[in-house]
């Protein structure tokens, strides 16, 4: 599987066609489809995913593009509590090497105030009949994602076959998921697990014969 990462901020904004409704609002609804159409041509990602949960289910990601590497999308309409992202973000930087935090004008100054400093941030806008996205800051490598917290985001056999990939051998049948991470954190570095993690990422996605219960 051929994996390239684009960046989407070399790339300039995109109008893209909401919802049949006159006036339009931009809210949740009509910004995660028009950003999944802008995030489609400026980025061309193997997978976008909607709702993607992190943390044993204990955060969820809006969106999430899978090239090389994850990338989180956090969306903010211009009636949301921006400074939600402030709690969120704790979840979201154990993950994640790349997060943008999506929002519109009136919420740019909040944006600023509670979006960590190595976040990017995306506006959306109207334009004539379409959401415009234009960036206000470039995202930066995230420096505090966490090994151990970011493994909880796989299911069992994902971890297994990880484990299988690093020690070269089948893990102890006897082992949990708590014990599969733990061996898996000791011997992989952040630059590995952004990798296997978009890598094992996608082949969920792309297999239908993997099932949840298998958590």
């Amino acid at each position: 599987m051929n994996m390239q990462t684009r960046n989407i901020f070399n790339e300039t904004g995109e109008g893209i066609q909401p919802e049949n409704r006159r006036p339009y609002v931009l809210n949740d609804f009509n910004i995660r489809k028009a950003l999944r159409e802008f995030l489609q041509k400026s980025i061309n990602p193997l997978l976008i995913i909607d709702e993607f949960r992190i943390h044993n289910g204990n955060a969820i990601a809006d969106l999430v593009s899978v090239n090389n590497e994850l990338q989180c999308f956090e969306i903010k309409g211009e009636t949301d509590n921006i400074a939600r992202i402030s709690i969120q973000c704790e979840y979201y930087d154990t993950i994640f090497p790349f997060s943008t935090l999506v929002t519109t004008e009136n919420q740019l100054s909040k944006a600023l105030k509670y979006a960590p400093a190595h976040w990017g941030i995306l506006i959306a806008s109207h334009g004539e009949k379409v959401i415009q996205f234009q960036p206000v800051r470039k995202p930066k490598k995230n420096p505090t994602v966490n090994i151990d917290k970011a493994l909880l985001s796989l299911w069992k056999n994902e971890l297994s076959d990880l484990y299988l990939s690093i020690y070269k051998t089948l893990p102890n049948k006897k082992y949990n998921r708590s014990d599969l991470i733990s061996q898996i954190a000791q011997k992989i570095s952040r630059n590995k697990l952004n990798l296997h993690l978009a890598a094992i990422i996608s082949n969920r996605y792309y297999n239908s014969s993997l099932q949840i219960n298998d958590i």
